[in-house]
């Protein structure tokens, strides 16, 4: 919780303009992501590095590149509403 508590008071201090450049690239990189999964001729080029019969069984990477931005997106929004 402590981590929460710094990471609120982080985003206080950032200017209005920094809080919604972020917000457009935390939600486009997740919206990509997920996409990504579904559609593989996105996938290949999205995750170029892994072959494209692994981009959706590879779960240390879905986790990875595609959950946990899903998760901070969702935070972030939820952050940047409350501040408005």
């Amino acid at each position: 919780m402590h981590t929460l508590n710094e990471i609120d008071q982080l985003f206080e201090l950032m200017p209005v303009w920094l809080r919604v450049v972020l917000l457009v690239f935390f939600i486009g990189f997740s919206v990509l992501s997920v996409y990504a999964r579904i559609n593989l001729g996105v996938g290949e080029k999205v995750f170029s590095r892994i072959p494209r019969h692994r981009i959706r069984r590879n779960t240390g990477h879905i986790l990875q590149y595609t959950i946990l931005p899903t998760i901070v997106a969702a935070y972030y929004t939820h952050l940047f509403w409350g501040s408005l």
